[in-house]
């Protein structure tokens, strides 16, 4: 029981991990033109590297939910009424889990929660529609008397 518990959490902990490995910022180009091609290269990357987070995601998610049926099924084996409350207390939180990671998958890149952080939803700047290109600076200094 307690090697699948800590196999379950290596597994989301990695996918985070690799999740959140940074990657390299193209260099920029002086004309016109060729910013608008590397944007839009940049963007099919960006595009390919959510597709590739969401299959990894799903793959994770469909290995925790089997771990997670594995141990509905032996539940019914545990006859220590504690050791069953504790199963049945890691069977509800791992479900809660799935659940969510399901929700946020179902909402995608462009749903609520959009321009959390960089990375998280494209450039949010004055002149893009997204804002003044302020949020989430701290406020100016007051000025001195």
């Amino acid at each position: 029981m307690r090697s699948r518990f800590l196999l379950i959490v290596l597994l989301f902990a990695s996918t985070f991990t690799l999740a959140q490995q940074p990657t390299p910022s193209p260099t920029p180009s002086p004309s016109g033109s060729g910013r608008s091609q590397m944007r839009s290269q940049h963007r099919e990357h960006m595009q390919q590297m959510r597709q590739q987070h969401q299959q990894m995601m799903k793959a994770t998610m469909d290995k925790v939910q089997a771990s997670v049926d594995k141990m509905k099924a032996s539940l019914a084996n545990v006859k220590d009424q504690g050791e069953r409350d504790r199963w049945q207390a890691d069977i509800d939180a791992w479900t809660a889990i799935l659940d969510m990671h399901k929700q946020m998958m179902e909402r995608g890149p462009g749903g609520p929660g959009k321009g959390m952080g960089p990375g998280m939803g494209g450039h949010r700047g004055p002149g893009t529609g997204g804002g003044s290109g302020m949020e989430g600076n701290p406020p100016p200094p007051p000025p001195k008397q």
